[in-house]
């Protein structure tokens, strides 16, 4: 039983670390702004934001 015990700490432990290791590049971004819409009443503007969390790659 305790083998046991030690085996899935041990992969606990791995997994942990590929998991924090894979998340190491991430970064958060956010844009905002307006965006204009042409309907039947003409031009309207609509504001917009976004967040995004991107992980990898260069920036």
């Amino acid at each position: 039983m305790k083998n046991l015990i030690k085996i899935l700490a041990s992969i606990f432990v791995i997994v942990s670390i590929y998991s924090l290791t894979s998340c190491a590049n991430a970064h958060i971004a956010s844009s905002a702004g307006v965006d204009v819409v042409w309907g039947s009443h003409g031009p309207r503007v609509v504001p917009s934001m976004s967040i995004g969390v991107y992980g990898g790659g260069r920036r």
